[in-house]
């Protein structure tokens, strides 16, 4: 039964503009060292999205716009020509280490999977760490969730996230179960942060890390410190690769690449997801790197959306 459930599959070899893409990215380093620096990841991680969510905003041809759901800013993004399905909704949360990043730099992602699904997406601007560490990202999406549910206004909502939105994502499922809520239909993760332990007692000793462009294993240590504080790292609602799943568990398709930092997290969390029958699909895309779907230079971005959009309901 689980393995008829269980898809895994790797795309044929990057494309030549990916590849010359992710080549000419200088390589990553560690350099993060202070909780004083978030300012600092904040405003560049601005300047290089910005652009690149304006960009798509008008590719898309989606309307954009701030409301606040549950005492939380959030953004709305609609089809030009209204949702060709009103009832359904992708509920969307950014990465960043719960250190930077935002709703409006996700556009970028988000404009894309609005348009392919036809659908409106709402993504919160979650609280931020060192200054509200752990569980202040986690109650952000939950309060938002519960009222939608009190609205009721769509009747099939998915959830989908990258990195550490893929985090918040497993995270505010499984506590709907505690909770006795309605869960998602499904969910869309990419290159999910799922587990906070230190990542070097992650790998075999016969293992060597990937070299990813974008993120320094380093840095997920201090992203740790600032959002985990002196917390239990292998809880589950900090780590939710270390929670309880079973068959029940709503459909889940990841996505991930041989240069991603996080590409053994994301193989272990489909790997639990297939022996607890839970109906799980992983993708793994050659020669590219962490999220590479923020990238409208590598044609794969785009391709690994729409297999998101095309999956989640």
């Amino acid at each position: 039964m689980a393995d008829k459930r269980f898809k895994t599959s790797i795309p044929g070899g990057v494309t030549e503009s990916g590849k010359l893409f992710i080549d000419a990215m200088p390589r990553a380093s560690a350099q993060l060292t202070s909780p004083d620096l978030a300012p600092d990841i904040r405003a560049a991680a601005k300047e290089e999205y910005t652009p690149r969510s304006d960009r798509a905003i008008e590719k898309y041809g989606v309307d954009v716009e701030t409301i606040e759901i549950a005492g939380v800013s959030c953004i709305r993004l609609q089809p030009a020509n209204k949702p060709a399905n009103a009832d359904q909704l992708i509920l969307y949360f950014y990465g960043g280490g719960f250190v930077y990043g935002s709703a409006y730099n996700d556009i970028c992602i988000t404009a894309a999977l609005c348009h392919f699904t036809g659908t409106t997406v709402i993504a919160p601007e979650y609280r931020l760490s060192p200054e509200h560490p752990w569980p202040a990202a986690s109650d952000d999406a939950f309060g938002v969730y519960k009222l939608l549910l009190e609205n009721n206004e769509f009747s099939r909502i998915s959830f989908a996230g990258e990195s550490a939105g893929g985090n918040l994502t497993l995270n505010l499922t499984l506590r709907l179960r505690q909770a006795g809520l309605p869960p998602p239909v499904s969910l869309a993760l990419m290159s999910p942060w799922c587990d906070l332990t230190p990542w070097r007692t992650q790998l075999a000793d016969d293992e060597s890390f990937p070299v990813d462009p974008t993120l320094h294993p380093d840095d997920l240590d201090f992203y740790t410190g600032c959002y985990a504080g002196k917390n239990d790292l292998a809880r589950a609602d900090i780590s939710p690769i270390y929670g309880e799943f079973d068959a029940t568990f709503p459909r889940t398709m990841i996505s991930t690449a041989t240069k991603d930092v996080l590409m053994l997290q994301c193989i272990r969390l489909a790997q639990k997801l297939r022996h607890c029958g839970a109906d799980a699909e992983l993708r793994i895309f050659p020669g590219l790197c962490h999220v590479f779907e923020c990238y409208e230079e590598i044609p794969e971005a785009e391709i690994s959306i729409r297999n998101f959009a095309d999956f989640l309901f």
